[in-house]
Parts: C-alpha cells; structure tokens; sequence
C-alpha cells in the first residue's frame, strides 16, 4: 500500500503505512486517528530499547559495527533479551493491527478504488455472503 500511495522509493515505516491508508480512504474514519496515537505511544514507550535493540542488530547481527559491539558487551544478557522482547512484541502488535484494520477498510469498501484492488488483490477479495 505505501509504494502504491506514497511511491516506490519510500522506506519501509509503519507510520507512513498509516499515512497511506488516511489518504487512501474514502470518509473519516475516527479508528485511524487511535491507530496514529497508539503508534507514537508505542514508540515512545519502547524509549531506550531501542537503542539497545539497534546496538544489537547493528553491532553483533549485521554490520559488525564496532563501537555497538563494545557497547553490548558492557550490557547485561537480561538487558539485551528484554530490549530485543519489547521492540518485537511491540512491532508485531502495531504491524498485525494495522495490517488488519487496512485488510478490513478495504473489504467494507472504505479504500478509494485503486486502494481497495491493490489490496483486496494481495489479501484476497471478500467472499460472497
């Protein structure tokens, strides 16, 4: 959806994914604005664990990264384990719920036109009652 409204060439974020279903609707939809809010509530909440989690990726997982590297191995292994749990439960959480919630405008016909086959096309139209 996002590369459909915003363009090819834009990162990967969630709450430009929810930029993208505002913009793509057809009326109001007052969930949306809760969606937004949770989104920065989380993100907020999630505060320093996310520097842990980044040290982690970047600097043991992926890029070998030496000054996150060094700063990981000062930290304690309960440390890194609940950063790596906060960050995940709370991306899972937020991706599912928007994820569904768009899945769901799109079926009620809540989309605009394009919106609504790019995405009943991915997930599958709603089925005949």
């Amino acid at each position: 959806m996002r590369k459909f409204v915003l363009g090819a060439q834009d990162a990967v974020r969630v709450d430009r994914i929810i930029e993208a279903y505002r913009r793509s609707l057809v009326t109001e939809e007052p969930a949306l604005w809760d969606m937004a809010r949770a989104f920065r509530e989380i993100e907020e909440g999630v505060g320093d664990n996310v520097g842990t989690f980044e040290d982690i990726l970047y600097g043991n997982l992926l890029h070998g990264e030496y000054e996150r590297h060094q700063r990981n191995r000062e930290r304690h292994q309960e440390e890194k384990d609940l950063a790596v749990w906060v960050v995940g439960q709370s991306a899972e959480f937020l991706v599912r719920n928007v994820r569904n919630s768009i899945v769901a405008a799109a079926r009620e016909g809540r989309l605009n036109g394009e919106a609504n086959h790019a995405i009943n096309a991915a997930y599958g139209s709603p089925r005949a009652v």
